[in-house]
């Protein structure tokens, strides 16, 4: 069998508009494999392309010179992807962050505090209104149950409802409504997950994308773990029409998402 390989895109950008040629970008996978690791230098125009890449989940890496150090997690490698990284400057007094999209100095309190732009959970007992789903493969529907329909887990992590993801060859997107990040500052994602599994378990993979016509990008993916787990995800980019999307990946065997 002739192993063709994958491509990966990594397109850098300075939020000062300084072009970031001397990037020092590494691409890891995470099965430890020395032969999997990908390293570049960016050019002038910040666009670094790896080929060959063997699939995987990958950590990216990114340092420059004066920006603050980059690194995105948990990356799901199973097709050509294009990834899109912005460095933000570290030249700042302590206490100081510049938000270049407004060219604006702002104050960092000394306890940083989120404040939640939205919250949703699933104690209606259906799918929340707003909410869509995305058929990838198949057309199995993300559903809201008590823990999983396997029994693992056989709770939701608070209250009593939760969604659910369960079936075999299937993947679906759940995705969020529309949310409005053009003035958030370094905004996040958290959400809890479990995937049961013996030999073999369901994939969670996390995407994003800036408006409505945009490509999904991705966030993050998980095959672990079958106790619930909160997650934190930085969101890249953030926009006034801003999509996040929840794809469940079931495999045959698995015991949901």
């Amino acid at each position: 069998m002739v192993w063709n390989g994958l491509n990966v895109t990594v397109n850098i950008q300075s939020g000062t508009g300084e072009n970031p040629e001397g990037a020092v970008i590494s691409f890891i996978n995470q099965d430890n494999n020395p032969e999997h690791r990908y390293d570049a230098i960016a050019p002038p125009n910040g666009t670094v392309k790896f080929t060959d890449v063997w699939p995987g989940i990958y950590e990216l890496n990114v340092l420059l010179d004066y920006y603050s150090p980059y690194s995105l997690q948990n990356i799901s490698v199973f097709e050509n992807i294009t990834i899109d990284v912005m460095m933000l400057g570290c030249f700042c007094p302590p206490g100081l962050y510049i938000n270049y999209f407004t060219n604006e100095l702002c104050v960092i309190p000394p306890d940083w505090n989120y404040n939640t732009i939205y919250y949703k959970g699933f104690e209606d007992g259906i799918i929340p209104f707003g909410w869509t789903q995305e058929f990838i493969d198949s057309t199995l529907l993300w559903t809201v149950q008590t823990g999983s329909p396997s029994g693992f887990p056989d709770h939701a992590h608070s209250g009593v409802f939760n969604a659910s993801f369960i079936g075999d060859s299937a993947s679906t997107a759940l995705i969020l409504p529309e949310l409005n990040l053009q003035d958030a500052v370094l905004p996040k994602l958290s959400f809890w997950h479990a995937q049961a599994g013996d030999i073999v378990q369901d994939e969670l993979k996390v995407f994003y994308k800036t408006s409505a016509t945009a490509i999904w990008k991705p966030l993050s993916s998980y095959s672990y773990p079958s106790t619930w787990q909160r997650e934190w995800l930085s969101l890249p980019s953030p926009s006034a029409n801003y999509y996040i999307g929840f794809f469940g990946d079931a495999k045959p065997g698995g015991l949901g998402i």
